[in-house]
């Protein structure tokens, strides 16, 4: 009886220390953020807080950003083995931020609106109540071959105006449309072939002065489409010169009334003249200060086929002073000599060619893109 009762004790006390025995040489974990107990040689998922009793031994599978408190040395074979995969790591997060190649395409441009009135009431100096609004919208796309020995460049200007005269009808102040499209590929450092083609109409009815009932132009009355073949010369970044002495050019007068009058060079009853002879263009485009930009265009024309001594001309430039990211001041100057124009005087007389001069100024509200 009294072998029983020390053997009962010391049989309790052998099984107690086989099982603590047993489970330290599974070498378990407390896995906070896991599943449980976890045995070494269990895969360990990615991001799990493990804590564990014993070292790492070598057939254990541990996973980047495992967080581990150990409470021993971590042997060296398993420590040159984390330091593996953290270098791994970093190697695909740099991959990753690598930056995208840049597109060939580029595109942006800038409109504005501008308004001014002036109210008079019982006032001695004289004068008129009058509105005005005025518009501009220019845009550009450029593809530029990644060898950069083609480029090809569009550009659109649309330009509308309107005045209001106390007693007298609106008309308009500005308008113009001009489209161009031009191909470039390196013939040299400098010297590029090209072809351009350019097209420009106006929008609207346009009358001498507001009281007049007689039109002098109109949607497509004149047109002017233009296309030659020829050579580009970059001086700089700022001033190019190009010069085809093969160019077409025909004139749209497509107004039944003014087409019956045989204006703008197009024979009476006619809508259109086709000429052909050499075409020069000259552009200039800088900036003079942070906030003052210039773009300046002069266009020469020669027909060989009637008086190539006579040239048409067209110039347009643009000044445009960006006085804060919203508030712009623009300045615009537009010349044109057309030999066949016929200009009327303030008497109704019919007077040859001049040339024709558009000065506009605004101060209003401008947005770039």
């Amino acid at each position: 009886m009294n072998k029983i009762r020390y053997t009962l004790p010391l049989l309790f006390f052998t099984l107690t220390m086989c099982t603590f025995q047993a489970y330290s040489a599974g070498n378990y974990f407390s896995v906070f953020s896991g599943s449980g107990m976890m045995h070494a040689r269990d895969t360990i998922t990615l991001n799990d807080t493990i804590s564990r009793k014993t070292g790492i031994e070598l057939s254990d599978t541990l996973m980047l950003n495992d967080t581990i408190a150990i409470s021993d040395t971590i042997p060296e074979a398993a420590r040159d083995e984390i330091i593996e995969k953290e270098a791994i790591e970093e190697v695909i997060d740099e991959h990753v931020e690598e930056k995208p190649v840049p597109s060939n395409w580029t595109t942006g441009g800038q409109t504005s609106v501008t308004f001014s009135q002036i109210s008079l009431s019982n006032w001695t100096g004289g004068g008129q109540n009058s509105a005005s609004f005025s518009s501009y919208f220019n845009t550009f796309l450029k593809y530029d071959s990644p060898d950069g020995r083609f480029n090809w460049e569009n550009t659109l200007d649309i330009g509308y105006g309107l005045v209001n005269q106390e007693h007298r009808r609106t008309v308009k102040s500005d308008d113009k449309f001009d489209f161009s499209t031009k191909v470039d590929l390196e013939a040299s450092e400098s010297w590029s072939y090209s072809s351009l083609i350019n097209f420009r109409t106006q929008m609207a009815p346009g009358y001498k002065s507001p009281g007049d009932t007689l039109k002098i132009s109109n949607l497509m009355a004149p047109a002017f489409l233009n296309i030659s073949v020829g050579m580009d010369h970059k001086f700089d970044d700022n001033i190019s010169f190009y010069i085809s002495p093969v160019a077409g050019r025909v004139i749209y007068v497509l107004d039944s009334e003014l087409s019956e009058r045989g204006a703008f060079g197009v024979e009476p009853g006619e809508t259109k003249r086709y000429e052909f002879g050499g075409f020069i263009r000259i552009r200039f485009q800088a900036t003079l200060m942070e906030n003052i930009s210039v773009n300046s265009r002069l266009e020469l024309f020669s027909n060989y086929l009637d008086k190539p001594q006579n040239l048409n001309v067209n110039s347009d430039t643009r000044i445009n002073m960006q006085i804060n990211d919203h508030i712009s001041a623009n300045l615009v100057l537009h010349m044109i000599y057309n030999e066949k124009s016929k200009i009327k005087l303030e008497d109704g007389t019919e007077i040859g060619p001049r040339l024709e001069i558009k000065q506009v100024f605004g101060l209003g509200i401008s947005y770039r893109f």
